[in-house]
């Protein structure tokens, strides 16, 4: 089932809701700056044509599609925040980006296994300083399941795929910084075969 609502609630470029607020069972049009509210907010759908931000420890549950006019940085999920899609078959549309924070290590040796939320988004490009501007990813690892070994990956993104990301080098002096992801909303069953090729290697 693909839900869609033809009673939709517009939140005006005067960032009042009209003529109230939706419910879950309603269409949502964001056409000002809307942040998400403490009480969260849960809907039938969401179409974006000025800016929708989820605050961290908030969520925006969506029943159906998800549709961004706007560019990914007028739909923002911050760090610890959650987007949460009911129907597999919903068929989004529009980038949206969304953030991770990472607390890094004094010796910049470790790594952080990541996926990316949204479609299409390298792990070898995830890293932002506090302004905006691109941080190098000094190596990117995938897993080899037959060796049980980590080997340098380009970070392309392969959905549902996790990766190791090297932490940047210590000429980056912040202890903390945020991985950007942007793209189109991820949304879906991924289906997995789970395997163990060399049940006699006792370090798996």
């Amino acid at each position: 089932v693909n839900t869609e609502n033809t009673v939709i609630k517009t939140w005006t470029t005067g960032n009042v809701w009209l003529p109230s607020e939706p419910t879950a069972d309603e269409k949502a049009l964001i056409l000002g700056d809307y942040t998400v509210p403490t009480t969260s907010l849960s809907i039938c759908e969401c179409e974006v044509t000025g800016s929708l931000t989820i605050p961290t420890d908030r969520y925006l549950t969506v029943k159906g599609k998800i549709t961004n006019n706007a560019t990914a940085d007028k739909f923002i999920v911050n760090s610890d925040a959650s987007l949460i899609q009911i129907e597999d078959e919903a068929i989004n549309t529009g980038n949206i980006l969304v953030k991770r924070n990472l607390n890094l290590s004094a010796g910049r040796e470790q790594y952080n296994y990541l996926i990316s939320p949204v479609e299409g988004q390298s792990l070898a490009s995830i890293y932002k300083d506090a302004v905006g501007n691109q941080v190098t990813v000094p190596a990117v690892l995938y897993h080899n399941e037959a060796n049980n070994k980590f080997f340098n990956s380009s970070g392309a993104y392969i959905k549902g795929r996790g990766l190791a990301v090297k932490e940047p080098a210590t000429a980056f002096a912040p202890t903390t910084m945020t991985a950007t992801f942007s793209g189109l909303p991820t949304n879906g069953d991924i289906p997995y075969t789970i395997v163990n090729s060399n049940t006699g290697d006792t370090n798996r």
